[in-house]
């Protein structure tokens, strides 16, 4: 009897009622991708095995809805997301879906990081072989499907298949290594790539040079570089490169040392007008702060920098985007966005007094700036407890010396909130009042404001 009457109440409800609760149920889409900031777009790159994950946990749910009826199975069928990850070979997942259909498929060749994903553990259960993580290319044939968000993860890519008047396919994401010829990314397939992950080497060759003029959708470049000490041909530089709508900019050198300071300083400069966020490596961000033309860089909300002392040296400079003159680029400075600047709060730095005296300087700025630790405040926290734990149970030098340090680092941001309208927040986006930071503060000036830490 209950089930008659319950079946009978699904039927008479509306089907655009359970439309919005199985919506509720299920939850937003898993490939709304904004790539509004770098920490999304890195998501994006590394996070594969957890939006697999997540999506088998939504269609199991999914799953149990249409086995009430024909009408709630058609309805669940018309929701969620159709994802297709492929290796390459016959062996896809999930098994028994479209590409032509899905709204998202990821090519990549085996990699031992994807080792927990669904996709892995299928394979394993079907006893598919899995191919050794080699740098073979990626082949694009003319029939290969293309969801409107497809990745490539390759170490190269062969077009060799595709024509030059091929129109652009909706790959959204492009992740390549260091075997790629930087003119595989001038075909016009990629012409609607957003994100773009690279790994080559620096300088560039001449031949190269300005290839990647034709990306004219690129947000997002996420550039990983090293060192090429013989290089025969003459070497190219960054700065040859131009993407007329890059908002987000990160750049990592790995490697033997080796500086690109003026290339990359040109690069930023050529991209001023559109760049919103940037992540230089540390070891070029204080030339970054202090040469930097910052009239210029009229949307940027975000950018990274080692310390404090890389602020301070920026200050100068940084504070033409707030003050018109005759000698800026900047003509309505109330339309230039506030800046968030994220910082290693552990780097030594000058002292507090010292510190917020050079902030003073330029009070007036400093209500347009945001400071972000690279720390939660309870990881700040849990990090001096156990420290001041450990110095109890055991002195040592070195003890005694990282427990004086973090002391010093946090009394300094503690110092810089109370002193300064530099508005401070966690990696988070906490502030200072909440519980983990008023804690951390009672732990430093637990004998009121400037006392020592006593352990």
């Amino acid at each position: 009897m209950t089930s008659s009457l319950s079946l009978d109440a699904v039927y008479r409800t509306p089907i655009e009622i359970w439309r919005r609760i199985f919506e509720f149920c299920l939850g937003p889409s898993l490939l709304e991708i904004t790539a509004s900031t770098l920490s999304e777009c890195q998501a994006f790159l590394e996070d594969e095995v957890a939006l697999l994950q997540r999506y088998v946990a939504v269609e199991r749910q999914r799953g149990r809805i249409r086995l009430v009826c024909h009408s709630w199975r058609q309805l669940a069928d018309s929701l969620g997301d159709r994802i297709v990850v492929s290796h390459l070979d016959e062996h896809e997942w999930p098994p028994y879906r479209s590409k032509n259909s899905a709204h998202y498929i990821s090519y990549r060749h085996y990699t031992s990081y994807l080792h927990q994903s669904p996709l892995s553990t299928y394979r394993r259960g079907i006893g598919a072989r899995e191919p050794a993580p080699v740098a073979k290319p990626i082949k694009i044939t003319r029939d290969m499907p293309f969801a409107s968000i497809t990745t490539l993860a390759a170490s190269t890519l062969d077009l060799s298949d595709i024509d030059r008047d091929t129109p652009p396919a909706n790959v959204y994401f492009l992740g390549v290594g260091p075997q790629v010829d930087p003119h595989a990314l001038a075909h016009p397939l990629f012409y609607n790539i957003q994100i773009l992950d690279i790994l080559t080497r620096y300088p560039f060759e001449s031949r190269d040079a300005g290839v990647l003029r034709t990306l004219p959708n690129l947000r997002c470049l996420m550039l990983a570089m090293s060192h090429k000490s013989l290089v025969r041909d003459p070497g190219m530089t960054l700065s040859a490169w131009h993407f007329p709508k890059l908002a987000l900019f990160s750049v990592f050198l790995w490697g033997s040392p080796f500086t690109l300071s003026e290339d990359l300083l040109q690069f930023v400069h050529n991209h001023s007008s559109t760049l919103e966020e940037i992540d230089f490596p540390p070891e070029e961000q204080s030339h970054f702060a202090r040469n930097a033309d910052w009239s210029r860089f009229t949307r940027l909300r975000a950018i990274k920098l080692s310390d404090l002392t890389s602020l301070t040296d920026a200050l100068p400079n940084l504070s033409c985007r707030w003050t018109p003159s005759a000698s800026t680029r900047l003509t309505n400075t109330s339309e230039i966005p506030p800046l968030t600047i994220t910082i290693d709060v552990l780097r030594r730095t000058p002292s507090s007094n010292e510190m917020v005296t050079r902030l003073l300087a330029y009070r007036d700025v400093l209500p347009n700036l945001t400071l972000r630790l690279s720390l939660r405040w309870s990881e700040w926290l849990h990090n001096a407890q156990v420290l001041i734990k450990e110095s109890r149970r055991r002195e040592t030098l070195r003890l005694s010396d990282g427990l004086r340090q973090y002391q010093a680092s946090t009394s300094e941001i503690f110092a810089i909130i109370d002193e300064t309208p530099l508005r401070v927040i966690d990696f988070g986006g906490d502030s200072a009042i909440c519980d983990a930071a008023k804690e951390l503060r009672a732990l430093v000036f637990e004998d009121g404001p400037r006392a020592p830490l006593h352990v």
